[in-house]
């Protein structure tokens, strides 16, 4: 059954009750208004009885009036009846022989008239079998009792106004039309608001529900309308969500959510895999963050701060197996929590090793600064110097100066390569004879040193790559070996192997090498195999540092090792074609 029907036989039922309650009871009104009359007019038709025997009574026996005349006088359907005080039919305008007539003490109109002096029933007559409307009164020693058949007449007479019924029920239809009218459109209505309730409303469904006028369809189209911004905003922030999950998914940090009650929401690989390199054992479970003896500072920090009403933030460097794990913990206001992971060790190292390179930069700019300082300040004040003095000092200060402005440059080239590494445009480099430039360049130093140079790298050996940076490998590398390897020394650069993807080279000397516990450190920057040794050379204690990076650069490797019956050996590897950056 709709629930249009069910509204409509709803409202009928409770209307036609509500309309038959007021006819029944406006029915009975009449009814006994109408039964008050009867009684009346009965009541004055007994008086007129009481009267006349009164009066006969006077000068004849009960028993021997005659009451016919006075019957006449009365209406025909009025039945009369006379009984004494023992209950005995005295006279009946309808039964002729009242002596064949039961004793009617015990009829219930007697009977009631007997303790009450009046009493009225309404029933059938033994006599005649009609129903009668009986009242009989008492007076002393005799009853008269009145009857009227309950014929139609009597019914008419009972009946209550039939104007008001018809008024009635003229309302009566009114109402049913208006109740039709009424729940057809609120079932309408309902109709809708109940399919659009239980209709399916996935993404790929566009909802449409046409209303009826009026409030209930107003407020229906209100909420279709609130439901597609709902709808809208959902598809909104699912988009929003997918987007985030695909940021957390590919991100380069850990990040990991948790509910109020410290249950793991969402996290991403990275998370689990820098949570496990930190904890003592491997876990899968990630709420095992909580119980990690190393992230207890940052679990003390919630327990404080679980009563805080605004966003909190905690944050740690956390060391664990040479590695530094920097951990952040947000809590919001709803006190879920959001976990950051970042794995930072090469920022630390390079944080360490950027302070260490400070360190070493003053202190290697302090001396050459100090020494020029120094010797300009004692030509300044002593005016007697002799001319070969000054020179002395001149030159030393030259010296200086161009051991300043090799540290400088070296630096330079440091700084650039670690600012912008291989972004300059990568270009073909035949590196023989790239080391033929280098060997002119240095030609001066050579002779002074009385070197001799091998270039025995083949003269097809050709690389794509930075040319400036290829250079500063091989320069530095000879200008090393001239500076280091001793009195008259003899220097090779070769290309000792060749692959697909790489050209293998050495650049050994015959000197007398290094101690083998310094091979390990001699790429770093301002390694020294004795204090003094670079500064007495005029080295700035970068140049290996320089050939390191640069060869990194070009995706290669690089290990510093004693030749066999000779000197110190550099060999490197170059990519053929280097990506460029």
């Amino acid at each position: 059954m709709t629930y249009k029907k069910k509204l409509f036989l709803n409202f009928l039922a409770i209307f036609t009750l509500f309309t038959l309650a007021i006819i029944v009871v406006q029915y009975n009104r009449e009814k006994t208004y109408k039964i008050d009359t009867l009684k009346s007019s009965i009541a004055a038709y007994t008086t007129v009885l009481h009267n006349f025997i009164n009066e006969k009574q006077a000068h004849q026996a009960l028993d021997s009036i005659d009451y016919t005349a006075i019957v006449q006088l009365l209406p025909k359907e009025l039945r009369v009846t006379m009984i004494d005080a023992a209950g005995v039919v005295l006279f009946d305008n309808i039964k002729s022989d009242v002596k064949t007539a039961d004793n009617h003490l015990l009829r219930p109109e007697v009977s009631s008239a007997n303790i009450n002096t009046t009493g009225s029933v309404m029933r059938t007559s033994a006599t005649t079998g009609v129903v009668y409307y009986y009242q009989a009164t008492y007076f002393k020693n005799y009853f008269i009792r009145l009857a009227l058949p309950y014929n139609i007449n009597v019914q008419a007479l009972l009946k209550g106004d039939n104007l008001y019924i018809y008024l009635i029920f003229a309302i009566f239809i009114v109402a049913f039309l208006s109740l039709l009218i009424l729940s057809d459109r609120m079932g309408q209505s309902l109709a809708k608001l109940r399919d659009f309730a239980y209709s399916k409303r996935d993404e790929n469904v566009n909802v449409e529900h046409a209303f009826p006028s009026g409030e209930l369809g107003d407020i229906g189209a209100k909420l279709v309308e609130n439901f597609k911004e709902i709808k809208q905003r959902k598809e909104d922030l699912m988009r929003e969500k997918d987007k985030l999950i695909l940021h957390f998914s590919h991100a380069t940090t850990g990040i990991a959510f948790f509910s109020s009650e410290r249950k793991n929401i969402y996290s991403n690989a990275l998370f689990v895999t820098h949570l496990n390199a930190i904890t003592d054992k491997p876990t899968l479970s990630i709420e095992d963050f909580f119980a990690t003896k190393a992230f207890a500072r940052g679990v003390d920090f919630l327990d404080q701060a679980s009563s805080e009403t605004q966003p909190v933030i905690f944050e740690e460097t956390i060391e664990k197996n040479r590695q530094y794990y920097t951990l952040r913990i947000i809590l919001f206001q709803d006190k879920s929590i959001e976990v950051i992971l970042d794995n930072v060790t090469a920022l630390e190292k390079n944080r360490l090793l950027k302070q260490e390179m400070t360190s070493n930069i003053a202190h290697e700019l302090r001396t050459p600064v100090c020494s020029i300082s120094g010797y300009i300040e004692t030509l300044m004040e002593q005016k007697d110097i002799s001319p070969d003095k000054m020179r002395l000092f001149i030159e030393r200060c030259f010296v200086q100066t161009q051991r300043l402005s090799s540290l400088i440059c070296d630096i330079s080239i440091i700084t650039q390569m670690e600012l912008n590494g291989n972004q300059e445009k990568s270009q073909e480099v035949n590196l023989n004879e790239l080391i033929e430039e280098i060997k002119q360049s240095l030609s001066t130093n050579i002779q002074k040193k009385e070197a001799l140079v091998l270039n025995n790298i083949p003269v097809d050996t050709l690389v794509v790559g930075n040319e400036t940076l290829l250079y500063a490998i091989f320069r530095n590398l000879i200008e090393n070996a001239l500076t280091y390897a001793g009195g008259k020394p003899v220097i090779t650069a070769e290309r000792y192997f060749e692959d697909a993807e790489f050209c293998y080279f050495s650049v050994w000397d015959n000197g007398v090498g290094v101690g083998e516990e310094h091979l390990t450190r001699l790429l770093d920057r301002f390694y020294r195999v004795s204090e003094g040794r670079a500064r007495n050379a005029g080295g700035s204690g970068l140049g290996l540092s320089i050939v390191k990076n640069a060869v990194l650069l070009h995706q290669g490797t690089v290990t510093a090792k004693n030749r066999k019956d000779a000197g110190l050996e550099i060999q490197f590897s170059i990519k053929k074609k280097s990506a460029q950056r």
